[in-house]
């Protein structure tokens, strides 16, 4: 008897209707396997994407509000007190004749630059400055000396807030006052100046550049003298120099750094509202050029206006009898 038997001794297999039941194939087998590996690589993708969201997603915007409060309760003046109770006890703000005023702007690349500006008695204006970071919620302060793009958007603020400060009091001082007198006004522009290239040089240092013009004189021919013209960076005064005499004939001012009138003065940069509140409506106005002369006629006081109605350049002109 042959031990394998024949084909009559295996058992048949079973049957049901119309479907032939068997074991898993080799390919079913290995597809159960790669599920079974891919599975725990799924779940491991899935918690880094958990913890790289929490780590790395964009934290609510920060407002301009949130940065000042972040910027004044920050202790980096004083480890004892926060910034603005420092600022508050700081015996130069107490003294001070203007603020300390807390102002807030964006900043690129960080979030934003807060500023606590104020004028101090001597009229010098001063703050202190902290740059608050948007994703971190911290505050520093900064300084100049940090680069130029802190430098630049520090002397930024500080010109705002001169004219700002200026044309308030500028305001005060106008509401006090019914309307300087012209002649007060151009006075005062004579005193600052001066009346001669001397006195002119002791005040402002060393010219950058002097051009002479000899003249004669339309009424007598033996009249000799000439016209000297000084000029500083944003300032140009020219002189009337004759054997008997010396007066400032012409002081153009190109900057808010020279002032026209009494303190704090019109500057360069300020709305013309500012002037005319203080001196009135000017008696002459061409395009974008605004005129002011005394009764006599001796003197023009001019104000060049950009199309934004800032004050671009002052000029006053004497005329010589």
């Amino acid at each position: 008897m042959d031990d394998r038997g024949s084909p009559a001794d295996y058992p048949l297999a079973p049957r049901s209707s119309g479907t032939t039941l068997s074991g898993p194939s080799d390919g079913d087998q290995k597809d159960h396997r790669r599920r079974g590996r891919e599975q725990p690589v799924l779940l491991l993708l899935l918690a880094c994407a958990a913890v790289a969201f929490l780590l790395f997603s964009p934290r609510p915007a920060l407002t301009s509000s949130q940065a000042l409060q972040l910027a004044k309760d920050s202790r980096d003046l004083s480890p004892e007190i926060s910034n603005e109770k420092f600022i508050a006890s700081w015996k130069d703000v107490q003294g001070s004749r203007g603020g300390p005023r807390w102002d807030v702007e964006p900043f690129p690349g960080a979030g934003y630059i807060v500023s606590c500006l104020y004028k101090d008695r001597a009229g010098e204006f001063k703050g202190w400055f902290f740059e608050v970071f948007a994703r971190e919620r911290f505050a520093r302060r900064v300084t100049r000396s940090l680069g130029d793009p802190y430098s630049q958007r520090i002397e930024d603020i500080f010109f705002r807030y001169a004219l700002d400060l200026t044309e308030y009091e500028m305001m005060t001082f106008s509401r006090g006052t019914e309307k300087l007198p012209l002649e007060g006004f151009l006075r005062s522009i004579l005193e600052k100046y001066g009346n001669t290239a001397e006195e002119a040089k002791n005040r402002f240092g060393p010219h950058r550049t002097v051009r002479r013009k000899n003249m004669t004189s339309i009424h007598d021919e033996s009249y000799k003298y000439t016209i000297t013209t000084l000029t500083w960076p944003g300032l140009a005064l020219a002189f009337f120099q004759a054997p008997d005499k010396e007066i400032l004939v012409s002081a153009e001012v190109f900057d808010d750094t020279h002032p026209f009138g009494p303190d704090p003065g019109v500057r360069v940069g300020m709305p013309f509202d500012s002037a005319v509140k203080l001196q009135g409506d000017p008696a002459a106005k061409e395009g974008r050029t605004a005129t002011y002369t005394d009764e006599e006629g001796f003197y023009d006081l001019i104000f060049d206006i950009s199309r934004s109605g800032l004050i671009q350049r002052m000029k006053l002109l004497v005329y010589m009898d």
